[in-house]
């Protein structure tokens, strides 16, 4: 039996209504995020969307899930690279750098995170959108956690927060200040990133 999954119509149709709330979270906005909007930007039948999320609070958590799920692609690559590190004199504030530019280096990943931090803020004043939140909030973070740990780090679930809110910081400026021509350029991240984990390093 073949080890892919396959997906049935209605998981199908239930993932393209995702897809589709991300690309107008990441595009227009949360304000542009309704069921009607959906159906028709999907040219579904009207009440298609609402069969599958009774409220916006549902399609948005669905969203964070996609988001999340994608996301975490990157972050376990980044595993893989930190555990092979040394062998490849490839430092951690590369890896680090290499796994934003994943995802906010073409224009899908900076549509995905542009979404994301819409639901971030949203969730700051929606309170039934807070668990869902700060569930995968909680889960990205563990993996960075281990991350540090095969960097050889202690307190790395302390440290994981600091370098998970700095990563955020990092991609929020990425993601909507894409114009700017005042932003940081990679190098320069990268060198900022290094500073820190080595100070991290120092304190063992």
């Amino acid at each position: 039996m073949s080890g892919s999954t396959v997906l049935s119509n209605s998981a199908k149709r239930r993932l393209r209504i995702v897809e589709c709330v991300i690309d107008l979270l990441g595009t227009q906005g949360g304000s542009a995020v309704s069921h009607r909007a959906i159906d028709d930007m999907l040219v579904l039948p009207n009440g298609t969307t609402s069969n599958f999320f009774r409220t916006k609070t549902a399609l948005l958590g669905a969203a964070y899930d996609r988001i999340t799920e994608l996301d975490m692609v990157e972050v376990n690559r980044a595993l893989i690279a930190a555990e092979s590190a040394t062998a490849l004199k490839v430092s951690g504030s590369q890896i680090i750098m290499a796994t934003i530019e994943a995802w906010v280096g073409n224009e899908e990943g900076l549509i995905r995170h542009r979404a994301r931090l819409e639901i971030d803020l949203l969730a700051s004043y929606w309170s039934d959108l807070e668990p869902v939140v700060l569930h995968h909030r909680n889960e990205v973070t563990k993996l960075v956690a281990q991350f540090l740990a095969i960097l050889g780090l202690d307190d790395t679930w302390e440290k994981a927060r600091m370098l998970h809110v700095v990563t955020d910081g990092l991609i929020f400026d990425q993601a909507v200040h894409k114009y700017d021509g005042n932003r940081l350029s990679p190098a320069t991240i990268s060198e900022s990133l290094s500073s820190m984990l080595l100070s991290w390093q120092r304190e063992r």
